[in-house]
């Protein structure tokens, strides 16, 4: 950083002229400032007087115009007089009309709430004859699904009654006639027996060793390769397990044949 230095003498003399300059140019500019507003007030002072003389002719006009308007309110406030009493007139005849149609529109309420609460009622009404006649429909189809179950209940209790006293029959051959040779086994007749029971095997016999087999695919049936002797005629009644039963009839004589005629019926 360089610091120059000057002499004090002529630092001061330079500087001492500097601030007489700057305040001589603005008390010139202060002057003429002065001077320009005093032009301007004096023109304007001119103008307002000017126009407080025009003023004064537009106020003396003004107060004519106001005689005049003072003139017509008071024929108007005459006029409204007149105009309130009628209103004040009309206004007695509307609230009596008033009064009349309030009455009527309460009775057209009544009315119409009766009408509406007779409507809701007959809604309610039809909406429960529906429901009736809804639930009468459904009782009436229950009572006959009831009635077909009923039916069909007492047709397989009937049945199994049946069933268990054995009183159900079914004749499986009537009178067959089995030709054999000696010592031949014929099949009778094979069926489904679908319920423990029994069989009979009745009929006659040309052979005094005639005999009846059975075989039963019932599981541990005891009497599958039984021979019930049968001789030249008589009845056998044999068990029977329900599944498949085969029914056969053999020729014990071996050096004779034999004819056999049987019937097979079915006990369940």
């Amino acid at each position: 950083m360089v610091v120059e230095s000057y002499p004090v003498g002529k630092r001061w003399g330079r500087l001492s002229n500097k601030p007489f300059l700057a305040v001589s140019i603005a008390l010139l500019v202060v002057v003429a400032g002065f001077v320009v507003y005093l032009v301007l007030s004096l023109g304007t002072i001119s103008d307002r007087n000017a126009s407080v003389s025009d003023l004064q002719g537009q106020v003396t006009s003004a107060r004519s115009q106001i005689s005049d308007l003072q003139a017509q309110v008071s024929s108007v406030k005459s006029e409204l007089s007149s105009i309130k009493a009628q209103v004040s007139s009309l206004q007695n005849d509307a609230s009596t009309y008033k009064s009349q149609i309030s009455t009527l529109q309460s009775q057209l309420s009544s009315a119409n709430a009766q009408v509406a609460s007779l409507q809701s009622q007959l809604s309610s009404a039809n909406a429960q004859v529906a429901s009736l006649q809804s639930q009468l429909s459904s009782a009436n189809a229950q009572v006959a699904s009831l009635q077909s179950q009923l039916s069909s209940a007492n047709a397989q209790v009937a049945s199994l009654q049946s069933i268990v006293s054995l009183s159900k029959s079914q004749t499986l051959v009537n009178m067959l006639t089995v030709n054999q040779g000696p010592g031949e086994i014929s099949l009778v007749v094979s069926f489904q027996a679908d319920y423990a029971g029994y069989i009979v095997v009745s009929g006659t016999s040309t052979t005094n060793s005639g005999y009846i087999s059975v075989l039963d695919t019932w599981p541990n049936y005891p009497f599958n390769g039984y021979s019930y002797e049968f001789g030249t005629g008589m009845n056998r009644t044999i068990l029977v397990m329900p599944g498949t039963v085969r029914v056969s009839f053999g020729n014990g004589n071996t050096s004779n044949g034999a004819t056999a005629t049987l019937t097979v019926t079915y006990y369940y």
